[in-house]
């Protein structure tokens, strides 16, 4: 089951100014991600919980914490592609 996935507002603000194209890049691999998010890399090791997931071809990156106990996949922080 995938899990659900969770923008923050800073993250809904931001992506709402993305291009479109830009935009449906994260989307796909968002929901990539939700289905086995434990693939993604490490964002530090530190924080095991937190991954990084790039889209538009590497110009794009996102922070997202999996929250096991509900099954979500929470976008922290979004560093949209330039």
């Amino acid at each position: 089951m995938p899990y659900e996935i969770d923008l923050t507002d800073e993250v809904a603000d931001d992506y709402q100014q993305m291009p479109a194209w830009a935009q449906r890049s994260f989307e796909m691999a968002l929901d990539d991600a939700a289905d086995d998010p434990h693939l993604l890399p490490t964002f530090l090791p530190s924080l095991p919980s937190s991954r990084v997931l790039e889209f538009a071809g590497g110009r794009g990156s996102c922070m997202v914490e999996i929250a096991e106990e509900d099954k979500r996949l929470i976008v922290r922080y979004l560093n949209p592609p330039r």
